[in-house]
């Protein structure tokens, strides 16, 4: 359990990096906060899963981020959705009753739509947050898109090193 938490907090503070120096455009949004909350301990409930997410996601927004509350708010929105998206998607045969999923049991297919699941229930909130009144619809679906083709490897990897 130490073990986890620390990679958790190596990931968050790899964020914040992230956020900070590898800004390629504003049309690109890198995130690995997705995929430490998809594969999170299944034990935790709900609302415990709600508030780490909320504590992450507002450390990266302090530290990272201008927008204070972005990240927060699309991370609780993910943490709301994470077990009906876990359920869903990956099934009720590859969640197990204790513990964190696990990366060899679940097929590749089912692994990637759960990843892209959870981004995308992540990622329409915030780039409606972030400005698609005063941008348009046609940008923010565009760096939607951008931002899911990014992450879905990214996210994959950073829920196998967490799984592992």
């Amino acid at each position: 359990m130490r073990n986890r938490t620390f990679i958790v907090v190596i990931f968050v503070l790899l964020q914040i990096v992230v956020c900070k120096y590898l800004g390629f455009s504003p049309f690109v949004t890198i995130s690995l906060l997705p995929a430490l909350v998809l594969f999170s301990n299944e034990r935790t409930s709900a609302p415990v899963l709600m508030i780490s997410a909320f504590a992450m996601g507002m450390f990266v927004d302090l530290f990272g981020e201008g927008l204070i509350g972005l990240n927060a708010s699309c991370l609780v929105f993910l943490a709301f959705f994470r077990r009906l998206i876990a359920l869903n998607v990956l099934g009720k045969m590859y969640i197990p009753e204790k513990g964190f999923i696990k990366y060899e049991s679940v097929p590749t297919l089912r692994l990637f739509l759960a990843i892209l699941s959870a981004e995308m229930t992540f990622f329409v909130p915030y780039f409606i947050l972030d400005g698609c009144t005063t941008v348009g619809a046609l940008i923010s679906i565009e760096r939607l898109l951008i931002a899911l083709v990014i992450n879905l490897p990214v996210c994959y990897y950073v829920g196998r090193a967490i799984s592992d």
